[in-house]
């Protein structure tokens, strides 16, 4: 990308007349996609076409982050009649090939880009037809949303609950012991084992979405989705390790069970702050999911905040005042009066 006044990124698609779908920001002017086309070597701007970019363009997303260009929009293919086949018009059974190159943009079109340039080695195919994951565009992205709903929905309403059930509530309805535990210990049970469940078939819906194939360290992946990945699956396993760490428990008054209790925990919050980390990766670096990053990653922390401030109040409660039987009858004998 070059680092002048006006920037752009463009896909040409190569059939004779190259039509032009640019992303690019003209002086003073927000960045937003556009139609253009190359009449031999140079580009050249379609009269009118500003008039037709909300109908043509839809879902659109267009930013600039960390010094990279982001656009993406579903782009209606049926062309534009008064254009004369300046804008891209789909055609069955037509040969295409895609060609993305940057460059610098001025207000009568864009400059020359550099010699380098991608071009796609395969024939450009229906965006309805199957990829190289086997699976149509519509239904990978379907199973991305259904991996961030799942992990989101397991991460922080779930665990949360779980957490607050067995932290704040452990005192609440001590005489209910259905099949003879307290209710905290049946909730805080259940809705891990949800939360996990949940996290399993998320995993397996970004498996299948990415073929089975690795997105990690040493994959094609971008620099944060080897990160997003990495961070992600270490969560996911100290959250599969705690259901064995949990059958190997200790009795409450055996003296070793403090140690198991802080190990229980201890890898908890880990994963919590790990599951947090990879779900602000996402809102902030992934745009395609996360269009409206500030605000994701706020509902994405709330959670974790709203636990570890809960954890200090209690902790202070118990720290610094003294809550007994006798102390709690004197309190209420001063309420009567």
């Amino acid at each position: 990308m070059c680092h002048c006044d006006s920037q752009l990124k463009c896909i040409r698609f190569l059939e004779g007349l190259d039509n032009v779908i640019e992303c690019s920001a003209l002086t003073g002017q927000p960045l937003s996609m556009k139609f253009s086309y190359n009449p031999a070597l140079r580009n050249a701007r379609i009269p009118g076409e500003e008039t037709i970019r909300s109908q043509y363009f839809k879902n659109e997303t267009a930013v600039i982050s960390d010094g990279m260009m982001y656009c993406a929009a579903t782009v209606d293919v049926s062309g534009w009649g008064p254009s004369n086949g300046q804008v891209f018009t789909y055609k069955e059974n037509q040969r295409y090939f895609l060609l993305l190159a940057a460059g610098s943009a001025i207000t009568s079109g864009l400059t020359q880009h550099s010699t380098t340039a991608v071009s796609s080695s395969r024939l450009l195919t229906d965006y309805g037809a199957e990829g190289s994951t086997g699976l149509s565009s519509t239904v990978r992205k379907r199973l991305i949303k259904a991996h961030a709903i799942l992990m989101i929905l397991a991460w922080f309403f779930f665990v949360p609950t779980a957490v607050m059930f067995a932290r704040f509530l452990r005192a609440s309805w001590p005489t209910m012991k259905p099949g003879g535990l307290l209710i905290w210990f049946h909730v805080h049970r259940t809705f891990n084992t949800i939360a996990i469940l949940l996290s399993i078939a998320s995993f397996i819906c970004i498996l299948t979405a990415n073929s089975w194939e690795w997105t990690g360290p040493g994959s094609q992946s971008s620099d944060w989705g080897k990160k997003h990945t990495m961070v992600g699956i270490f969560a996911l396993c100290l959250c599969w390790l705690q259901p064995f760490i949990s059958a190997m428990r200790c009795n409450p008054a055996h003296p070793r069970r403090q140690f198991f209790n802080w190990v229980h925990r201890g890898i908890g919050v880990i994963a919590m702050i790990l599951a947090t980390t990879a779900v602000c990766i996402a809102a902030v670096h992934f745009l395609g999911i996360w269009p409206h990053k500030i605000s994701q990653t706020t509902l994405s922390l709330m959670p974790l905040v709203v636990l570890l401030v809960m954890s200090a109040v209690f902790l202070c409660i118990d720290k610094f005042i003294d809550v007994d039987e006798l102390n709690l009858s004197k309190m209420c004998e001063k309420k009567r009066y």
